[in-house]
């Protein structure tokens, strides 16, 4: 949709880095690649236009996940947004046991503070503003949401 984009994809696993390279050949799409992790992100600051993560908060201990956002912050430009996919407080029973695969996988440590629905108060705690809920689907394995939000306009490194 936007072919003058410059798209960078992010994993610290080298071996889905690989999948994710062959893929963008298979597609015919110009990407860049790095081998680093959410909360050392290989950008300058104010750099990116938009930041995109999708299923990676649930695997991080609260400490990380801050840490990531903090990163995510930091290279996006004034006006900048960020959408975070990722397992949402479960809407009713059937959800939250749907969600238990996830915890024993993942760790409870890590899963907890998506189980208590917190990303968007932790999102909003990194500077963010304007945070939201775009997007919500109930899966097999519980509640999937996508949070959006954007960094406020003249602002500047970390929030203060």
């Amino acid at each position: 949709a936007s072919p003058e984009a410059t798209v960078i994809g992010i994993d610290p696993d080298p071996v889905q880095l690989d999948r994710a390279r062959a893929k963008a050949r298979a597609a015919g799409l110009s990407m860049r690649f790095e081998q680093a992790f959410a909360d050392a992100l290989p950008l300058e600051d104010g750099t990116a236009t938009g930041v995109v993560s999708s299923l990676v908060l649930h695997h991080l201990q609260q400490a990380t996940k801050r840490a990531a956002l903090a990163e995510a912050y930091r290279v996006l430009r004034p006006g900048g947004r960020i959408v975070i996919a990722d397992w949402a407080k479960p809407d009713d029973l059937l959800m939250r046991l749907a969600y238990l695969p996830v915890q024993i996988f993942d760790g409870f440590p890590n899963t907890n503070d998506n189980l208590r629905g917190l990303l968007p108060e932790l999102i909003r705690e990194a500077g963010f503003q304007d945070v939201r809920e775009i997007y919500r689907r109930r899966t097999i394995l519980g509640n999937l949401a996508f949070v959006s939000g954007s960094k406020p306009e003249g602002a500047r490194g970390q929030p203060s």
